[in-house]
């Protein structure tokens, strides 16, 4: 099959990476422009990333990548001021001690007890004490647990790094823009260049972001999520004359009429305030954050988008990844995440060497339908951030009183008032969020209450003994780590 990818952003260049290496038989052609930058949002990804680099078969050396790729370690997401100024809690990258359990026992003891939830989970913990997952020791790196860390990436970097990978694998670098795209029967039969050249196709990935260059040009219907996620503008910036201090874990700072993101990079620190227009306006953001830092800033870019996603991520021979599909705000990384899923879902499940076969009707509606799934249970976990009870701006009222919660929202905070809530109340599949990754954001948002703690471990007769020792063990372990942990100014200066 001759497969071609538009697109030369992260998502555009780990497709064609992943694409080429899994089945090098194929002749594939990447088509992006140097002219057009990425949307440069900075770059923070959750574990299915890190699969890439660990995975033998891509025979990806993770350090290299550390090292070329200018990461730093991600240990999750810290929330401040969601429920009021001043409030802050974590949302883990590996969830609790106990979060694969039926019952989360150790963050519900956590809170009974008043002890600190966000030392319930090892990567929690080190956050908390501004130390990361790496031990560095007699010149050589260790991992405190080889799955417990992601990174926090120079999208740029990345980029370059896997398109130096990609043309190692044969695949044809074509860098202009497009002008037209040609569809017969439904499908994309080439696209022209700016030169004029047309290059032909079999099988197409629209992998440019929110101008879904191929997808549009197949009248490709959306489903609005903009009910449940109301933010629709973004500014990414600069602060002036700063020398900030960085992190193991991003900052989702709430403002008045959404929220910022701090991206710690090893030589930057990525910033950006995502908001609702109707409430706020480009100007006011500047001057709103502004006032935050107590500093001018420089505005890199700014842009308005709409939150939906297609309802038919391969339609006809087009198959759309990361924000070509999926148009939601940055959080928790999950963009990046239903990228890397698809991309791992289309190779194990559609992928064949006949575009028949890759592309017969029964094989296209499973992919739709498990990404739809993926992509609303994302939806579900963000719009879940909303619910701190916020009112002391227009925003955070709108949201806190008159915006809907989805029906999982909905269901998940019923249970977790009534009995609490427990592995099975949650989807459950490849790449979802679940219990691992809602929990910490329920209980940072005040969703748990001693009394229903205390009704569920007496009805299921958990002694007390038990829970404390459990969550004992977890510490000991974990501090013992901690006394050997890097910092982050340790990991940068040894990976240099």
């Amino acid at each position: 099959m001759k497969i071609v990818i538009v697109g030369g952003g992260t998502a555009g260049w780990i497709t064609t990476f992943m694409l080429s290496k899994i089945r090098p038989n194929h002749e594939y052609i990447n088509i992006s422009s140097s002219k057009i930058p990425t949307v440069g949002v900075g770059e923070g990804v959750t574990g299915v990333f890190r699969r890439i680099l660990t995975e033998p078969f891509f025979e990806i050396n993770e350090f290299d990548f550390i090292k070329k790729a200018n990461v730093i370690p991600k240990l999750g997401v810290k929330f401040n001021n969601w429920t009021s100024k001043g409030s802050s809690f974590f949302s883990p990258i590996e969830g609790t001690t106990t979060s694969g359990n039926f019952l989360d026992s150790t963050l519900f003891y956590s809170i009974l007890k008043d002890k600190d939830v966000d030392d319930s989970s090892a990567t929690g913990y080190l956050s908390n004490r501004d130390r990361t997952s790496f031990s560095i020791e007699n010149g050589g790196i260790n991992f405190y647990d080889y799955g417990l860390h992601s990174y926090h990436l120079d999208n740029y970097k990345t980029g370059e790094y896997f398109r130096d990978l990609s043309i190692n694998n044969g695949v044809s670098v074509i860098d202009s823009t497009i002008k037209e795209v040609s569809t017969e029967e439904e499908k994309i039969k080439s696209v022209t260049l700016e030169n004029g050249s047309v290059v032909e196709g079999d099988l197409f990935f629209d992998c440019s972001g929110y101008a879904r260059i191929l997808s549009k040009k197949l009248d490709v219907e959306t489903k609005d999520y903009s009910d449940y996620l109301p933010l629709n503008e973004c500014i990414v910036f600069d602060v002036l004359d700063e020398n900030p201090k960085k992190h193991a874990y991003t900052n989702a700072n709430a403002m008045n009429a959404g929220w910022m993101f701090e991206i710690f990079k090893q030589y930057s620190t990525q910033r950006g305030y995502v908001f609702c227009d109707k409430f706020l306006d480009k100007d006011g953001a500047i001057e709103e954050v502004e006032e935050y830092f107590g500093s001018k800033i420089k505005v890199k870019n700014n842009w308005k988008f709409k939150s939906n996603r297609l309802k038919k991520s391969i339609n006809g021979n087009c198959v759309s990844i990361g924000l070509a599909n999926l148009s939601v705000e940055p959080m928790q990384a999950t963009q990046i995440h239903c990228a890397v899923c698809q991309i791992n879902d289309f190779i194990r499940n559609c992928f064949n060497d006949d575009i028949d076969r890759t592309l017969s009707a029964g094989v296209v509606d499973g992919y739709n339908n498990r990404t739809a799934k993926l992509c609303d249970n994302m939806v579900d976990f963000i719009s879940l951030h909303y619910t701190g009870g916020r009112t002391d701006t227009e925003f955070w009222n709108y949201v806190t009183n008159e915006k809907p919660d989805t029906d999982k929202v909905s269901e998940i905070l019923s249970l977790g008032k009534e009995r609490l809530t427990r592995w099975d109340d949650f989807d459950t599949f490849y790449g979802s969020t679940n219990q691992i990754l809602w929990n910490p954001v329920l209980a940072g948002l005040g969703h748990f209450d001693k009394e229903t703690i205390e009704s569920v471990f007496k009805t299921w007769n958990i002694p007390e003994e038990i829970l404390e020792e459990e969550l004992n063990n977890h510490l000991d372990k974990i501090s013992s780590f901690y006394r050997v942990s890097s910092s982050i100014e340790t990991f940068i200066d040894f990976v240099n």
